[in-house]
């Protein structure tokens, strides 16, 4: 989560008579946090200093200045409490996040690319609060794929919202505000990682708001509006996704965080439109089921069992357990979606599907705790 600026944060850090000093040490604690590796024996060795850093927040954010550092840590302990499944703090503390960063008027920078009147800031200043809030953008989504129609904490961006810039310009500070480009551009342009997974947050977004306008009651007609209404938004996730992977292979990258955010986005469509004609039977299932969900799983399985594909190295299977929330909430729903295929009675083909995601979801474990207890139920 590329949302802290190494040059601007050394400088901080080195500097004795910043009046931040409160937020700079909890953003060194949460980013050890965050970084830690987990345990393989299933003993979490860094609860303790989650629970020191949880304490520690409290009594920054209640007596210290307001400062982007502390919404930093704050950004931090939601994604590791996310990975551990500890809720509801988790939902509890995106709405922090969320909160803190309007009153901060890191809403505002989304729209304006010099800042919205924040005079006194630095372009760095401005790129990283903007990071930091697309951050929380993407959290907040992230906990409704659960249940996408429960409201979120903050408002949808829109097509004139600017993407954060590329990456290690931000790090090294080596870029101008006027390189920020907006949603609707960086459709048509290479951007960095980042960009992309902000991208694919603002179709996950518009995903979630789709499903929000087609609650139950179920029905026949009902059923076929939401199929129409979303099928331009499936193309879209398609062919985006298309479109990063191929920057994934140049880049010779495991995988992409944006791909696993716009196939999640796909299985959500899915599952939405499996509900709204009552699928109760695997012929019913089969027959309505979308071709990029289809074409999402294939992709997913196969990347999962051949490490050569994608310039995947070392395999998948190897460093799934080191990689991010993202992609273990891809594999999760992909599971899914082949375990609602198979409908309890699923093919040798399927069942060889379910059995190597199952196998990486167990690789997952120590890092994410629930990331196969209830489908291993269901398999």
């Amino acid at each position: 989560m590329p949302i802290v600026c190494r040059k601007r944060f050394y400088a901080d850090a080195l500097n004795p008579i910043s009046p931040y000093r409160r937020g700079l040490i909890l953003l060194a604690l949460t980013m050890k946090l965050y970084c830690a590796p987990a345990s393989e024996n299933g003993n979490d060795a860094r609860w303790p200093l989650y629970q020191l850093v949880k304490t520690f927040y409290a009594d920054v954010e209640a007596t210290a200045p307001m400062s982007v550092h502390i919404l930093q840590a704050a950004v931090f302990i939601a994604i590791y409490e996310i990975d551990q499944a500890i809720y509801p703090s988790a939902y509890l503390s995106v709405g922090t996040c969320a909160r803190y960063g309007t009153a901060l008027g890191l809403n505002k920078l989304m729209t304006c690319q010099v800042g919205d009147g924040k005079t006194g800031l630095s372009g760095v200043e401005i790129e990283e609060q903007r990071r930091v809030w697309w951050a929380v953008l993407m959290l907040d989504r992230l906990l409704n794929i659960g249940d996408p129609g429960r409201p979120l904490a903050t408002e949808d961006p829109t097509f004139d919202s600017f993407l954060p810039i590329n990456d290690r310009e931000f790090n090294d500070g080596t870029f101008r505000p006027e390189d920020a480009i907006t949603i609707s551009a960086g459709f048509n342009q290479k951007t960095s990682l980042f960009g992309g997974l902000a991208q694919a947050t603002y179709l996950l977004g518009q995903t979630i708001k789709s499903i929000s306008s087609f609650p139950s009651p179920y029905g026949g007609s009902q059923a076929v509006r939401f199929e129409e209404h979303t099928a331009q938004l499936r193309r879209t996730l398609h062919a985006y996704v298309q479109m990063v992977e191929k920057w994934t292979a140049v880049r010779k990258l495991q995988y992409c965080p944006a791909s696993a955010i716009c196939y999640i986005a796909l299985f959500l469509l899915q599952d939405h439109h499996w509900k709204q004609v009552g699928a109760a039977t695997a012929q019913e299932i089969r027959s309505t089921i979308f071709y990029e969900t289809k074409s999402a799983c294939e992709a997913i399985s196969i990347m999962a069992k051949d490490p050569d594909v994608g310039c995947v190295d070392p395999p998948i299977s190897r460093v799934a357990g080191e990689l991010s929330t993202l992609f273990r909430q891809m594999i999760y729903q992909t599971t899914a979606q082949f375990i609602m295929v198979g409908f309890g009675d699923p093919d040798a083909d399927t069942k060889d599907k379910i059995e190597t995601l199952t196998g990486i979801l167990h690789i997952m474990q120590p890092r994410w705790h629930l990331s196969s207890k209830p489908l291993s139920e269901s398999v």
